[in-house]
């Protein structure tokens, strides 16, 4: 019965992740948008808010240790608890109290997915429930479907939008490379040809619909992935051979990996215009960077408390300054850390950044000794680094998710901590 129940969680953690790409939920509700759309909206927030609610009874009955509550976990629920508070002085308060309580509800569903399962679980579970999407969009696409191509010609699948549909097929190459790693390096232990084919086939497919999709910020995102993941695997190696100890990683490593990442993104700044005719993009990001102009200037009007979590962009007092003409359909700010900043202003970014610090520097015994433990800080460095780009720290979305429970760390019952590759 364990077992069955066991696995009826398994199957439940897919749909919800899957569900949680959103591109099912608006595909869902798409014609009842078109005809009542206050009604939609509705109905589309009741789905992800039902669909997380088992997570979240789960993650009561589970309950965390006392210990891991004190560290990055309650730091990042203390960033979400701010942007809930935000309410209070939000310029649009209506608007702000659904947002921060979704960004809440899946943080919480982020701590469980964290909580309740190993790494290589979490793995093989987000290989799994990004191919429903991915399989579906395609099936939209060869049957030339509405909306499942844009007037570029790029590929959006059921997902509406080319960002959108990239961060699936991205994190399910990720995901499914992660798996393939921990086969290759594994050499001893005799895997199933079909299962490698599968996770061959998974990668190719997702690299495909990531082509036709032409993002870039998912690419981006990938490099910045691959970079972080070579070079935790060097330091496993030393660690390994008994080069580096622990108390090296905490004072020389980590540090040094965080100096060597705040280099590259100053060089990636002074040099961005080489950067970006790399991936074929213009020096304004596609118009972002007035956007970002904009957003920079609200959030040093309300520099400490910010307008309240999503707010900002949905009230008169920011949108009635100079050049707001300009962003009279703009509804956020396309970066992750400028929307931060805006909705809870330097305390929020204080709260977000110290969790995310803390929870590298927390998690470095599992980096270094744990089966693909490169897939924590990969993952997160992923997701930081997609959301320059893109509203991505939000809540009723699986990136979120996914960057929480990178945050959290290992928090599994199960001992899921061996040696490995």
């Amino acid at each position: 019965m364990s077992s069955l129940l066991r696995w009826c969680e398994y199957g439940y953690v897919v749909v919800m992740l899957f569900t949680l790409t959103q591109g099912p939920v608006y595909s869902l509700w798409f014609a009842s948008s078109l005809a009542v759309p206050a009604e939609a909206s509705s109905a589309q927030l009741l789905t992800f808010v039902v669909v997380q609610a088992p997570a979240l009874l789960l993650l009561g009955y589970r309950r965390l240790p006392r210990s891991s509550i004190l560290g990055p976990v309650g730091l990042l629920g203390l960033f979400s608890g701010w942007m809930w508070l935000s309410t209070v002085w939000a310029t649009f308060g209506q608007h702000t109290i659904i947002e921060s309580t979704t960004l809440f509800v899946t943080f919480l569903t982020g701590v469980y997915l964290a909580r309740s399962f190993s790494l290589l679980e979490q793995l093989i579970i987000v290989v799994v429930a990004m191919q429903p999407g991915l399989l579906w969009s395609r099936y939209a696409i060869a049957n030339n479907w509405s909306n499942s191509v844009d007037q570029s010609g790029n590929w959006v699948g059921i997902y509406f939008n080319r960002n959108s549909l990239a961060p699936v097929a991205m994190v399910s190459c990720l995901a499914a490379s992660a798996l393939l790693w921990i086969v290759v390096m594994r050499r001893g232990k005799k895997w199933p040809v079909t299962l490698l084919v599968i996770l061959v086939d998974v990668v190719l497919f997702g690299a495909v619909m990531l082509f036709h999709s032409r993002s870039n910020t998912s690419v981006g995102g990938a490099v910045v992935f691959a970079a972080v993941w070579a070079f935790w695997t060097v330091v496993r190696s030393l660690v390994r051979r008994k080069r580096i100890t622990d108390k090296s990683l905490q004072r020389f490593v980590y540090p040094g990996f965080l100096f060597g990442g705040a280099l590259l993104i100053w060089a990636t700044v002074r040099l961005q215009s080489v950067v970006l005719s790399f991936f074929g993009e213009t020096i304004d990001f596609n118009g972002r960077s007035a956007i970002w102009n904009y957003s920079w200037t609200g959030f040093l009007d309300r520099p400490f408390i910010g307008w309240g979590w999503m707010s900002a962009w949905r009230t008169p007092p920011f949108l009635h300054r100079d050049l707001w003409w300009s962003f009279s359909n703009t509804g956020w700010s396309h970066s992750g850390y400028m929307d931060v900043l805006l909705g809870g202003g330097f305390i929020a970014a204080v709260l977000f950044v110290g969790a995310v610090l803390w929870g590298g520097l927390r998690h470095l015994g599992d980096i270094t000794k744990q089966n693909a433990g490169q897939w924590t800080p990969a993952i997160m460095s992923f997701v930081l680094a997609t959301a320059t780009q893109e509203s991505f720290f939000v809540g009723n979305h699986f990136l979120w998710l996914l960057f929480t429970a990178a945050v959290v760390g290992n928090l599994a019952v199960v001992n899921s901590a061996q040696s490995g590759s």
